[in-house]
């Protein structure tokens, strides 16, 4: 049996593209995808409390740029970040809601998601701070601890964000 491929709108969760023939139904490229690094489908973000709709997206990565493809029917321009004019980054979340967001001359892109399937993100991200920052090296800073000892579920967060080697926030 051959699985056909579906509408994005009809998808709920975040997974990663490897080519753009791997992509949802519903997203129109004005220009060839060329030498794929990393691909992300975010879907929809329905309407919520405190949060307005968001179409599915595509984020496709190559050595030299980031591109946003939003579905067709909502008839949004892609968007096209050379790496080398990205001025923010920021990764985040607060419970159940997550975000990227990505600053560049003039603009901010801020994406929302949500984290009950982050691991496909994180991995994104990865792959692009690994282009933005390759010939950067990172040496360990000074820690200072300011007000009360963190329960143990923030500690074991904190460390597991620091194992990793990045932060919850990065602007460069």
């Amino acid at each position: 049996m051959v699985a056909s491929r579906v509408d994005s709108e009809d998808y709920r969760f975040p997974f990663e593209i490897a080519s753009i023939e791997e992509a949802p139904l519903g997203f129109v490229l004005s220009e060839p995808v060329t030498d794929l690094v990393a691909g992300l489908f975010l879907p929809s973000a329905g309407h919520g409390w405190l949060r307005r709709s968001t179409p599915p997206r595509l984020l496709l990565l190559n050595s030299s740029s980031l591109t946003i493809v939003s579905h067709s029917k909502f008839g949004e321009p892609a968007v096209s970040i050379p790496l080398t004019e990205m001025t923010g980054l920021e990764s985040a979340y607060a419970l159940l809601i997550g975000w990227v967001r990505f600053n560049y001359p003039n603009a901010t892109v801020t994406l929302p998601y949500n984290t009950r399937v982050w691991r496909p993100i994180d991995k994104f991200m990865r792959r692009l701070r690994a282009l933005l920052f390759h010939d950067q090296s990172v040496r360990a800073g000074e820690v200072k601890e300011f007000g009360s000892v963190l329960d143990i579920k923030f500690t074991n967060a904190r460390q597991r964000v620091r194992r990793r080697g990045d932060s919850c926030r990065e602007l460069f």
